[in-house]
């Protein structure tokens, strides 16, 4: 009995053995199979982390822009991770509030392709080319130009490429996020990010740099600046005024504390004519001129110039001074010498 008991002992300790060496071979068969990298992205479950992640940075950074909060995996990472998970065979969630929603991945040796059906009989939409032959980095290259439900179609006919980087660390741990000309809409306006950078052990964590277009024009400058822990810093600098920015009619509606001046109370600037010839010192105005010698003379039908005659004084003439007749002897001497004669 005591050999029996000896065998069973040996024969279960090989088994345990054998139990384990087929453990390591299949974890090392695994290992093998994940060594296409669209394999190894599509099926480990880490970079689904690492997606979900970088979609709530994204997520955001929109939000700190334009106050409003997209919704979930409606970003650029958002489409590529519903990618990933169709091809895991997982059942999307919230298809009626995504455009399309059917993807495509295929393998092309160095990277591979992330492309979107919208249409039957249409060729699908290239949405990614994504590289993940590193373990440590991803680089995708977004084709802004097929985002338009996601970023708006005005920055989608303006984004043609978005290139980001993924860093992870050795246990596929999201560490920096930085992505180049990210583009999106703002109401009317366009914000192009040309400086887009999370990194989780630095502070601050997100830093923004980029512009705002109007009208295809640059209309302000924009930063943002995250730290860990603090306040979050905006910054936004026109770079030209609003067409109606100093009316004050568009004023008084923006703000009902400014009353608009009304019309009868808006008085033009005095403005005194002056003579455009120039004048010595002491010489009086030409007009001036010609204002005193109208009030001297005046003009006849036949055209002439004559002096302007003021009324006559009238004298009332009595007895004592009118004028006797004249006499011979009050009368002058004819110059002959004959005498005068009535």
């Amino acid at each position: 009995m005591g050999k029996l008991n000896v065998h069973k002992k040996k024969f279960f300790i090989f088994l345990w053995l054998y139990a384990s060496l087929s453990l390591a071979v299949g974890k090392e068969l695994v290992k093998e199979s994940y060594k296409n990298p669209l394999e190894k992205f599509v099926h480990d479950k880490k970079w689904t982390l690492v997606l979900q992640e970088a979609d709530e940075i994204q997520r955001e950074i929109v939000w700190l822009i334009t106050e409003s909060r997209p919704l979930f995996n409606k970003t650029l990472f958002g489409k590529l991770l519903r990618a990933k998970l169709q091809a895991q065979g997982i059942k999307l969630k919230d298809k009626s509030k995504h455009s399309c929603d059917i993807y495509q991945t295929k393998d092309m040796k160095s990277y591979f392709q992330v492309s979107e059906f919208c249409q039957k009989y249409r060729l699908p939409d290239i949405l990614a080319e994504v590289d993940a032959s590193s373990q440590t980095e991803l680089k995708v290259k977004f084709y802004g130009q097929n985002f338009s439900d996601v970023i708006g179609v005005s920055a989608a006919l303006v984004a043609p490429k978005v290139e980001c980087l993924v860093v992870v660390d050795a246990d596929l741990r999201l560490v920096k996020l930085s992505c180049e000309n990210f583009k999106f809409s703002r109401k009317d306006q366009i914000v192009e990010l040309k400086k887009m950078e999370y990194d989780k052990n630095r502070s601050p964590t997100i830093s923004l740099e980029g512009v705002v277009l109007e009208n295809m024009l640059p209309y302000s400058k924009l930063s943002v600046v995250v730290p860990e822990v603090g306040k979050i810093k905006i910054k936004e600098v026109k770079l030209r005024p609003d067409p109606n920015e100093y009316d004050p009619k568009v004023n008084a509606k923006k703000n009902p504390l400014l009353k608009a001046t009304p019309p009868s109370l808006q008085t033009s600037p005095s403005v005194e004519k002056m003579d455009a010839s120039p004048l010595s010192v002491g010489e009086e105005p030409v007009q001036k001129k010609m204002e005193i010698e109208s009030e001297k003379y005046i003009f006849t039908p036949e055209g002439e110039k004559v002096l302007r005659q003021t009324e006559p004084e009238f004298i009332e003439m009595t007895d004592e001074t009118r004028p006797s007749q004249p006499t011979e002897q009050s009368r002058p001497p004819l110059r002959s010498n004959q005498p005068y004669k009535r």
